[in-house]
């Protein structure tokens, strides 16, 4: 398969809520094409109101957090929005996304896998549907009540596992 950037049809990408510093380092990440780094297919948005709004109008979401993350109120929202969600496999995110269900999980510190992920999401229209229908019924059991509950839970499980 053609690099992403070299593809005819290739997507274009917007990093939310990056600073220009978080958006070098994303830029200059050795997993990603350079090739689909180019100014008129990458925007990045600095900080948004509506990130809600911004999930909606994305076809796949990444949260691939460098950070073990306690809940991931980011992917609960992508989800809810019903987007493909992209995340790391530690913490919250395990939480709420079952892999090749609902999402998709990528082992943490792993840019090379999560290229591959990309990859496979955005060569296949099908699965992203299939993903993001499934996503968008995980997201409704996702409502604030709901997530305070599953965020509890993983505090609670956290806090038996450091003793």
């Amino acid at each position: 398969m053609p690099p992403i950037g070299s593809m005819p049809s290739a997507p274009a990408a917007a990093f939310s809520g990056l600073s220009a510093t978080t958006a070098s380092v994303v830029r200059n990440r050795p997993a990603m094409d350079a090739a689909f780094c180019r100014a008129e297919r990458v925007t990045f948005t600095g900080h948004v109101t509506d990130p809600l709004t911004e999930a909606a109008d994305a076809d796949i979401v990444v949260h691939y957090s460098r950070l073990t993350e306690p809940f991931g109120q980011v992917v609960a929202e992508a989800m809810a929005a019903g987007r493909v969600v992209v995340a790391a496999r530690a913490g919250g995110p395990t939480e709420l996304i079952v892999d090749r269900e609902n999402g998709v999980l990528v082992p943490p510190r792993r840019p090379d896998l999560l290229a591959v992920a990309l990859d496979s999401l955005i060569a296949d229209w099908e699965l992203r549907e299939q993903l993001s229908a499934a996503a968008r019924d995980r997201g409704r059991d996702l409502d604030l009540k709901t997530s305070a509950a599953i965020a509890d839970s993983l505090l609670a499980r956290v806090a038996r596992d450091v003793r």
